[in-house]
């Protein structure tokens, strides 16, 4: 009976928490899941070109740095992730994104999703439109607002 006990309980561990078929690697627990849900909806908001969907993503207190020292380049909060996307998909004709979760550590306050990205898209420029390539792993910072995941930096 004990034997039993044990394999039941075995089965149902390994059923709530395997991995997850589209993140090898990633335990399939609630948090993982949360942040796949806001990659999903961040790929959605990208490959559609939807500016606002995009916003509704990141926290109030957005802030990026653009990988850089120089804080010339940084911006900030959601008005302007809005803004600065609307710009950027008016000049996009076609975007393939697809992003594949590597990692998630948290602590206290933060969430760290690591993950890579494979994009490819086709823009328009005075000169003519090209095709740009992005193959990379990239990490998002995300906090609990208002009780969802939203992206802090990172994008």
């Amino acid at each position: 009976m004990k034997r039993q006990i044990l394999w039941a309980t075995l089965a149902l561990t390994t059923a709530c928490y395997g991995t997850m078929e589209r993140h090898p690697g990633v335990k399939a627990n609630p948090l993982n899941k949360e942040v796949v849900a806001v990659l999903d909806a961040y790929q959605l908001a990208m490959t559609s070109k939807n500016a606002t969907a995009l916003g509704d993503l990141v926290a109030v207190d957005f802030m990026e740095d653009m990988g850089t020292p120089d804080p010339s380049d940084d911006f900030g909060g959601r008005d302007e992730v809005v803004r600065r996307a609307q710009d950027r998909f008016s000049k996009i004709d076609e975007l393939h994104m697809n992003l594949q979760l590597k990692e998630v550590h948290s602590d206290k306050d933060t969430v760290r999703a690591r993950y890579a990205v494979q994009m490819r898209f086709r823009y328009k420029m005075p000169a003519g439109e090209g095709w740009e390539r992005l193959d990379d792993v990239e990490e998002l910072v995300l906090v609990r607002r208002d009780g969802k995941l939203r992206i802090l930096s990172g994008l």
